[in-house]
Parts: C-alpha cells; structure tokens; sequence
C-alpha cells in the first residue's frame, strides 16, 4: 500500500457535505494505519465554506500533504494538480477519494497492487462495492434504488458486462467494464487521459470514459466485494448524483 497515492478531495459548501466528509474520515481513520494516513493520503480543499471541514483536515492530516484552494476548481483539476506535483513522484498507483466514501476491507489494496505488479497489461481496478455472485441487487435495472447499483452495461461501448477471474488472485475479475475515476490507477494510464482531457474545455464524465477506452490499451479489473461504498440518500447528504438541481445551484454545488 506504500506505493499509493490516496487523493481526498474536499468542498463542503453546506453542512450535510461537512457531516459526509467528517464521516469519511472517521472512515479512512478506523481502516488504515496511521502511517498510511500520514505519508500517503493528500488532502485537496476546494475552498469549503464549513470552517469544521478545514478544521478535521488539519487535525487528522499531515500538514505537508494538504492545499487549500481559494476557489472551487473541481474534482478533476485536483486530482490532476497533485498527479502532476513532484510529491507525486515517488508514487506508481493513484486512488483519489470523495468525500462521502466509507471504507472497509481496505487489505484489498495490497493484492491490487500484487495484482498489478504481475500483470502489465491491466491499467486500474475498480472498487466500489460490487457482488459478480449477486448481479441483480447491484444491477440499475433490477433494484435501481440499492446505493451502488449501477448499468450492466459498458457505457462507451454498449456490450453487456462480462467477468472473468485472475488465476492466483482471490479477489480480482477482468472485466469489460468502463473505467471510472473511483478506481486504483497505474499512475501513467490515468495521467495519460487526464493530459488528454485538459485541453478540453469543460469536459465530462463521459468524456473521461470514452477517452480512456479510446487511449488505454490496458484491461480493467474489479475487485469482489469492493473496499467502499457511497450512502448519500439514507443519510441525507447533499449529491450530484441524487439531488435535485435547485438544491444544488442553491448552494453553489458545482
């Protein structure tokens, strides 16, 4: 796990996301070492407007692996900020953290990495909590309220989703599925896409999926299980992926 670079990205305009991010970090706290937490998590403020949230990052985080931003650049541009800085350097994978996530089976990570240390022709593994046992309570079409249901289906390609198991690892499936951002990344494959999306202006999510199947040559894996998941309707967070637009342009959300 020495060789991970965990990026956590912040922006806390109003409370419900404060109480995400603190959770998170209860989070991260309770999974990982403190040694991991001080030498390998980096911590990029987009300039929350919940003094607490600043106050957490300091406490729990090493002075010398945070920013804070004066402005909210986004999440890519402080994922791609922290690739492109020299702390960087010393590091071969890159995870990068939202603030809502909660952690668990996080020794995952180390056969991810064995994983990739073996196999050079996989570019990242994602991590979200999936079953490849248990297809219809994850699946959109099935139980579309689950809180990591998700399309069965590549969204670049439109071929339906397909598994199969890496010999010698326990935990780990080649898949056809499309890479997402919340996923463990070969330093070089993500950095590959994002210097290709920051000559475009205002890029998406589905930008990043199609420029990735259309750049990276490599595999994608999944990892059984998962390590986290994201829970933001139950417990009444403030999300892109689930609020509704005015609450969002309410609060300055994007």
């Amino acid at each position: 796990m020495k060789d991970i670079m965990f990026i956590l990205t912040s922006c806390s305009k109003e409370e419900t996301r404060h109480i995400a991010f603190s959770d998170c970090v209860d989070s991260i706290n309770k999974s990982f070492s403190k040694e991991i937490i001080h030498n390998n998590f980096y911590v990029f403020d987009n300039n929350s407007l919940i003094q607490e949230t600043k106050e957490i990052i300091k406490k729990n985080f090493n002075d010398q692996n945070i920013h804070f931003a004066n402005e909210n650049v986004g999440l890519w541009s402080a994922v791609y900020n922290f690739i492109n800085s020299k702390k960087s350097q010393k590091f071969k994978y890159i995870l990068s953290i939202e603030s809502d996530w909660t952690f668990y089976d996080v020794h995952k990570l180390n056969e991810i990495v064995s994983m990739f240390e073996k196999k050079n022709n996989v570019s990242c593994c994602r991590l979200k909590e999936f079953d490849v046992d248990n297809l219809k309570k994850f699946s959109k079409q099935t139980n579309p309220g689950y809180r990591s249901s998700v399309t069965l289906r590549n969204i670049v390609t439109g071929k339906d989703i397909e598994f199969k198991k890496l010999d010698d690892f326990e935990n780990i499936y080649r898949t056809n599925f499309h890479a997402v951002l919340p996923c463990l990344y070969k330093k070089d494959c993500l950095k590959t896409v994002l210097d290709h999306l920051a000559k475009i202006n205002g890029f998406t999510e589905l930008d990043f999926m199609q420029t990735f199947e259309n750049l990276v040559a490599e595999d994608v894996c999944l990892v059984q299980g998962g390590i986290f998941y994201e829970d933001p309707r139950d417990k009444g967070y403030l999300t892109g992926s689930w609020s509704q637009q005015s609450e969002l342009q309410s609060v300055n959300y994007f």
